[in-house]
């Protein structure tokens, strides 16, 4: 990836650790098992340079589309309708990063079909996190919905996609816009 901009870096502000921003209580903060080790899967993180689909690329479907575009709130609450096709993104101090959620992760005792946030990082810092998902109408779709890199301030998120513009991606739809 093209290194994050002085400005990026500067409308982020600090970096933060897993949970940082997370009200969830201390004993939810800490590592589960197969939380902090990404060795089993390095293959499958996919370091953005430029406008790159990830390995395992799998797209929504036109109508998984619709479902999303109509009515966001019920496609969320449904997390099977797109679970498999999920990708978890982070930007850290060094790059943005994706790998498809559906990624197995057999040090993961609790959820070992799926990798999460902290895989990508190695239970280390980022700036922010969250989901997308690749349509097959050119589009992609992102959120910051992450338990340990989310719940960004509005700056935080407007730099966020736009450090995905900068790198290639420029048909991003921002899901909460839809909500």
């Amino acid at each position: 990836m093209a290194d994050l901009t002085q400005a990026e870096k500067d409308l982020f502000g600090a970096i933060i650790k897993p949970f940082e921003r997370s009200d969830k209580s201390s004993d939810k903060k800490q590592p589960k098992d197969g939380e902090v080790e990404r060795d089993g899967f390095l293959q499958f993180i996919h370091t953005v340079d430029w406008d790159g689909e990830p390995p395992q690329h799998i797209s929504l479907s036109q109508d998984e589309i619709i479902s999303l575009t109509n009515d966001p709130l019920v496609f969320r609450a449904n997390r099977t309708l797109y679970r498999e096709k999920c990708f978890l993104w982070v930007i850290d101090s060094s790059s943005l990063r994706i790998i498809r959620e559906k990624t197995r992760n057999e040090k993961r005792t609790h959820d070992s079909d799926f990798v999460c946030h902290t895989n990508l990082t190695a239970w280390g810092e980022a700036y922010i996190g969250g989901e997308l998902l690749f349509g097959d109408d050119g589009n992609i779709y992102i959120n910051y919905f992450s338990d340990r890199y989310g719940n960004p301030s509005a700056t935080q998120w407007e730099t966020a996609k736009q450090v995905f513009i900068r790198l290639g991606y420029q048909n991003l739809i921002d899901i909460l816009e839809l909500i």
